[in-house]
């Protein structure tokens, strides 16, 4: 049998424990969309409440010179604070856009990225 050296033995180690799953279960979950399901699971009452609990580094400002991250509910520009009086019933799904990509979608005015709200449609 042939005996390994300890450098052998740690790499042997990281190589087993990096194809360890996380002991997660079900489906892993988008860092940038909330979905309906996500949604559901919990009691919040509004948007930013279900933001803070469920994507809280959203709620966080990017950059020095950055502030938190604009709203676009349904094609339309708000301030951060409408999702605290958005019920959360009204919303089908939210994503965060980055900064890069909400200047390219919405034009300039995102440095701090966007939070996009689709609401749920009345049939």
């Amino acid at each position: 049998m042939r005996k390994f050296t300890h450098p052998t033995r740690l790499l042997i180690l990281l190589a087993l424990a990096a194809c360890a799953g996380s002991g997660r279960s079900g489906p892993r979950r988008d860092p940038n969309v909330i979905t309906l399901q996500e949604m559901n699971e919990v009691s919040d009452r509004s948007a930013y409440d279900a933001i803070d609990r469920l994507r809280p580094s959203w709620l966080i400002p990017r950059g020095r010179n950055s502030g938190i991250p604009a709203v676009i509910w349904d094609g339309r520009p708000y301030r951060l604070d409408i999702l605290r009086t958005m019920p959360l019933e009204q919303v089908q799904e939210m994503a965060y856009i980055s900064a890069l990509d909400a200047t390219t979608l919405y034009g300039t005015g995102y440095p701090s990225g966007a939070i996009r709200v689709t609401s749920r449609r009345r049939l």
